[in-house]
């Protein structure tokens, strides 16, 4: 089971890394052109936005909408990461308790066993008894039988 479990990480792993290359790899294409169309027209159009302007008006937008999807993708990727160590410790924590039960239902049936086994000792030595009795009782018997005659 934790042989899997430790399969199904590293291929989600994977995935997720595969992810978060494509879409920065695309992100950057997307502003990468946004950012060479916008210095073009800004330097062709003489208009009453001179390029330093339009410059530090895309590169401050631009920024703002890159540092909100890395600042989304990290919170994504920590609250992944938290609920899998969530489920890895209630994992460990289920197999604990099952190991604790064993333990303890092991305990038990030793208990049981000894007195089981105490029982029969004493069963049998009652028996040995009895016999080491009978055998006297019989010998007593024939002593007496044999005194009468």
């Amino acid at each position: 089971m934790s042989n899997d479990v430790s399969r199904n990480f590293k291929i989600k792993r994977k995935n997720t890394m595969i992810l978060l290359s494509v879409i920065i790899i695309i992100e950057y294409a997307v502003v990468s052109t946004i950012v060479l169309l916008c210095m073009k027209n800004a330097i062709s159009n003489e208009g009453s936005i001179d390029a330093a302007n339009w410059l530090g008006f895309l590169g401050s937008y631009v920024g703002g909408v890159l540092g909100g999807l890395r600042t989304l993708i990290a919170v994504v990727i920590t609250v992944v990461n938290a609920l899998n160590i969530q489920k890895k410790d209630r994992d460990d924590r289920r197999v604990e308790q099952i190991q604790a039960t064993r333990i303890e239902l092991t305990n038990r049936i030793a208990e049981y066993l000894g007195t089981y086994i105490t029982h029969i000792t004493n069963y049998d030595n009652n028996v040995s008894e009895y016999r080491v009795l009978e055998k006297e009782v019989e010998r007593k018997e024939s002593e007496y039988v044999n005194n009468k005659k």
